[in-house]
């Protein structure tokens, strides 16, 4: 996770994004440590929006996984990284249409 982060903060998105994925499909990987890499993709797929304006759909069809799988396990700090992910895919979308009204309730 560590490499997939420092790839984000230097604007390789894609990178960072394989890396995740990636390993995601390790069979060794327990539930746990799923819902982790889910949690931290969402926040990738996150910023990549909020810079690209790319990724809308697919982050929060898998903000919302995440957060139903951290849910299941009762990993209170995972689904708060997803939810607020998921916040800021939302966020960003408003200021990208150039909305001066941030008040829109959350669906």
């Amino acid at each position: 996770m560590r490499l997939a982060r420092t790839e984000v903060m230097r604007g390789n998105f894609e990178r960072g994004r394989t890396l995740l994925s990636s390993a995601l499909q390790l069979p060794e990987l327990d539930q746990a440590g799923k819902a982790r890499l889910r949690a931290e993709l969402v926040v990738v797929l996150a910023e990549e929006y909020f810079y690209t304006r790319r990724g809308m759909d697919q982050g929060l069809r898998l903000a919302a996984e995440a957060q139903a799988a951290a849910r299941s396990l009762g990993a209170r700090d995972l689904e708060a990284r997803a939810l607020h992910a998921e916040g800021f895919l939302r966020y960003g979308g408003l200021l990208w249409e150039e909305s001066k009204d941030f008040h829109v309730p959350r669906e």
